[in-house]
């Protein structure tokens, strides 16, 4: 999963280390601060208020393999860690999980501020859960300008097991203040960061280095990325399951002779037409056909010729079939790129596809 960078109450540090927010810095009327301090701690459990007046909460570090293979200027990876041993990479995001809490209370929303308010008032919280406090936060106008996390002996009791919960403000010399519990998605905070940072997309990343021991065109300019589900094997229902597949049709020749990509090639016998997408040794020829030469098959032995040859020559194999089936998968995303790339031998790219859900 990936998660859009856009989104203010998350973080990513220059270590790779994400935070949630669970307490913004304020002023002494309620009004937000810039954070300024940037958080180190990884405890699974421990909060800290830092000298801005931020709190975080630790959720996981991106590990360096993810980094390099996920990480954008505008999305990241994030997902649910089922186990993990002391010496994993994400070790850390997995004590994170199981020390979260459920039916915590994570923050309170001001509804009403009230007014007269010369002392802090208390708030009590009713419901079916237990160890939940909070504490108001008196404006210079004397209203309640934000109800933080917070208890007098320190910490930041969320509670836990609270499916519901009502919120009393009382005493302080004040009146009129009400406020709503905001409660943590259903594990607790850190307790799944895909729903802590609500996750959105599916990034998928591949590799290619060079012509991937043949089977990538080189030589030859491609203009589309496309993302295939399910594809099948060749003229088969079985699934297709190697790591890298060829698409082309290809047909071996009797003998050496000069081709070049793009150019046509027709079959003297059949009238077939097809482009030439590489070559190799000048014997092999990968092809494919469009509407613009039509689909006529090519005939075993039939003399093909093309406008650079510099002989006639017999087509021994015209149709070996392809790796797997062309025309088969469920086409999740295609990218139509505005020029086209020329790939060579020595070229590694990397390519990232992202879909929103």
């Amino acid at each position: 999963n990936s998660v859009s960078q856009g989104s203010r109450y998350y973080i990513i540090t220059d270590e790779n280390n994400v935070y949630i927010c669970i307490r913004q810095g304020k002023d002494s009327n309620g009004n937000s601060v810039t954070s300024t301090v940037q958080p180190t701690s990884t405890s699974p459990s421990t909060l800290t208020e830092l000298a801005d007046g931020y709190v975080w909460k630790y959720l996981y570090t991106i590990s360096a393999a993810d980094a390099t293979r996920f990480l954008t200027a505008s999305f990241m990876p994030v997902q649910l860690i089922d186990s993990a041993a002391p010496a994993d990479a994400y070790y850390a995001q997995y004590l994170v999980q199981q020390a979260a809490t459920t039916g915590q209370i994570i923050g309170y929303r001001v509804t009403n501020a009230g007014s007269g308010f010369t002392g802090s008032p208390t708030i009590t919280i009713t419901g079916n859960g237990v160890g939940a406090h909070a504490r108001a936060v008196v404006t210079s106008s004397n209203t309640i300008g934000t109800i933080e996390v917070d208890e007098s002996a320190g910490g930041f009791p969320f509670g836990n097991s609270y499916d519901y919960a009502n919120i009393t403000i009382s005493g302080g010399g004040g009146a009129g203040a009400t406020a709503v519990p905001v409660f943590a998605p259903p594990l607790g905070v850190g307790g799944d960061p895909t729903r802590d940072l609500r996750a959105r997309a599916v990034n998928f990343n591949v590799v290619a280095d060079g012509n991937e021991e043949g089977v990538f065109v080189t030589g030859n300019d491609f203009r589309q990325i496309a993302l295939l589900k399910n594809p099948l094997q060749y003229d088969s229902t079985a699934a297709f399951t190697g790591n890298t597949g060829l698409a082309l049709k290809q047909m071996r020749l009797s003998a050496a002779d000069t081709f070049q990509a793009d150019q046509v090639v027709t079959g003297g016998t059949s009238a077939a037409q097809a482009y030439i997408d590489f070559y190799d040794d000048s014997t092999t020829i990968w092809y494919h056909q469009t509407e613009e030469t039509g689909f006529t098959p090519f005939t075993d032995g039939e003399v093909v010729t093309t406008s650079t040859a510099t002989a006639n020559r017999t087509a021994d194999s015209a149709t070996i079939a392809p790796q797997f089936e062309p025309h088969s998968g469920e086409l999740l995303y295609i990218d139509n790129r505005n020029l086209s790339v020329t790939r060579s031998q020595d070229q590694t790219e990397d390519v990232k596809i992202i879909i929103q859900l």
